[in-house]
């Protein structure tokens, strides 16, 4: 009985410490494969370790870039050019969109180097919206098949070596809130529109 208790006072104190790792550590410690943002240290590893830990988005302005990083450098890099509220749906099939909202436009443009491996999630499940002064997540956010033909359409999954441009279109519930992106687990960036 005591040797257990001993074994789980060692366990937890190498958790809360985070064995070697400083509180320093960066999200490539976090995601052994080489990613980070390369802009931000994460909270102690016992935070980052924790079941359903969710890591904040860092905010970006349009025009500022974002960008996955490892080791050796820059994986890729992208920016959002614009964000434009209550556009029209150009596609002649759109399905009476908005059904619930507004639509929101974000252009976007990047590139990926050869050493990017993972590929980058920009569709349907990447986007969600925060209504204006916090609340819920709104998931059902996806309009872009809808409103845009496939030539001016981000693409859904981005891998390495690739030039990119096009545009997302979002249904938003609000005239004014916050969209995120996730592209990987805990690489999230938010924009205010």
């Amino acid at each position: 009985m005591r040797r257990g208790i001993a074994i789980g006072v060692v366990v937890t104190a190498l958790v809360l410490t985070g064995c070697s790792q400083g509180s320093g550590s960066t999200r490539e410690d976090r995601f052994g494969d080489g990613w980070s943002t390369g802009q931000v240290p994460l909270p102690s590893p016992s935070y980052t370790s924790s079941p359903g830990a969710v890591v904040a988005p860092i905010h970006k302005a349009v025009g500022e870039t974002f960008s996955v990083e490892s080791a050796s450098g820059t994986l890729a890099q992208f920016s959002v050019t614009a964000i434009t509220l209550d556009v029209a749906c150009e596609v002649s099939d759109a399905h009476g969109r908005p059904t619930d909202g507004r639509l929101v436009r974000i252009d976007l443009d990047g590139a990926a180097t050869a050493a990017l491996r993972q590929p980058l999630a920009f569709g349907e499940n990447a986007w969600s919206a925060l209504p204006e002064g916090g609340g819920a997540a709104n998931r059902h956010v996806w309009a872009s098949a809808d409103c845009l033909p496939d030539t001016e359409q981000f693409p859904a999954v981005v891998r390495g070596e690739t030039n990119v441009a096009g545009s997302v279109v979002l249904e938003v519930p609000d005239a004014h809130g916050t969209l995120v992106l996730q592209v990987a687990p805990g690489l999230r960036w938010s924009w205010t529109y």
